[in-house]
């Protein structure tokens, strides 16, 4: 249910393991989170929220966001809003004085949001895709444009 919320082409099972011991090596290696500057929010023991923080990097005075997401039966109520609020004040006792997102630009919602707690672009990724062509007369062609560059 947190697919809506991972970046283009982010495949879910690379986070979300069926095996619990898998799914937080997961966490805690590919990931990097800081599960004390991490939170989650239940409603009726269903995982209805979450926002983590990634550890920060030695000697940094900062910590990113390595994944925020809401169930879809839970959006729109806040719940994100306080955890990620909940992170600002953990980050802040340990003396970070920031904190780093990356959003996808089609998530209007949560750029409002994350524009709402003070959050600021800093910095801009282009995402370029080239498409492969397949066909036999399409590799001779690029073969010869190859051929012509050199």
């Amino acid at each position: 249910s947190f697919a809506k919320d991972l970046p283009i082409g982010f495949d879910v099972a690379e986070i979300f393991h069926s095996d619990t011991e898998a799914f937080i090596k997961s966490l805690k290696i590919e990931m990097k989170t800081d599960f004390a500057g991490s939170f989650v929010a239940l409603i009726d023991g269903e995982w209805a929220a979450t926002a983590w923080l990634a550890k920060p990097e030695q000697d940094a005075d900062w910590c990113g966001h390595s994944m925020t997401g809401v169930h879809p039966d839970y959006r729109r109520r806040g719940l994100v809003k306080a955890l990620k609020q909940a992170g600002f004040d953990w980050a802040r006792r340990k003396g970070l004085t920031a904190i780093h997102t990356h959003q996808q630009e089609s998530n209007a919602p949560m750029l409002d949001l994350n524009r709402r707690l003070g959050f600021e672009v800093k910095t801009c990724m282009v995402t370029m895709r080239r498409e492969i062509m397949l066909s036999a007369e399409s590799r001779k062609h690029e073969n010869q444009t190859s051929a012509s560059d050199s």
